[in-house]
């Protein structure tokens, strides 16, 4: 499940769905029980598609936001046509995808947005050191993964996309270049 719980990151979020027309066609990759979200994109009129793995968070999703189409995918392999859409969030999504298959996620993205179209996502920021991370949500295991911010943002510019305005919430003082990174990029 998804949370915008955190000041930064609503901002984030508002700041992305304030730049959307009232009828963009929108990706949610990872969009979990639709909160909140995919219910805004709903709200503002938005054609929203969610994707999710799981059948109990889409049947949370379908039942608090009837008027999006839902679709049941691991996020790296989901396919859609180019150009299919105005817009795509993947927020606390693509971390539990391996990092080895980020640039793949990125460039198959990429096809399915139209020029100039706005993608806000969110990824873990880790140490040269780190990367693959284990932690428990709720008594069940789940993964993370994560590589360096410079190295994100290279993935996305080498994917074609382009940076906008990015932000690291440091995980600590101790460690600044590592912790939650949100990032609005732009397809070029």
């Amino acid at each position: 499940m998804r949370s915008c719980g955190r000041e930064a990151e609503r901002t984030w979020v508002d700041r992305f769905l304030a730049a959307l027309p009232s009828d963009a066609r929108v990706l949610d990759l990872g969009c979990g029980v639709g909160v909140p979200i995919l219910t805004n994109l709903v709200a503002r009129g938005c054609r929203a598609v969610g994707v999710d793995f799981s059948r109990s968070c889409l049947r949370e999703a379908r039942a608090l936001c009837p008027g999006a189409a839902l679709v049941r995918a691991d996020l790296a392999e989901v396919e859609f046509a180019p150009a299919a859409f105005d817009a795509a969030i993947a927020f606390d999504s693509i971390w539990h995808v391996p990092r080895q298959e980020h640039a793949r996620v990125f460039a198959r993205l990429r096809t399915w947005l139209g020029e100039r179209a706005s993608f806000l996502l969110t990824l873990a920021a880790a140490s040269e050191t780190e990367g693959e991370i284990f932690t428990d949500l709720i008594g069940a295991p789940i993964y993370y993964d994560a590589q360096p911010k410079a190295q994100s943002l290279h993935l996305l510019r080498a994917s074609g996309f382009r940076i906008v305005d990015h932000h690291l919430e440091p995980v600590s003082d101790a460690r600044p270049s590592t912790g939650h990174l949100i990032i609005l990029a732009e397809a070029a």
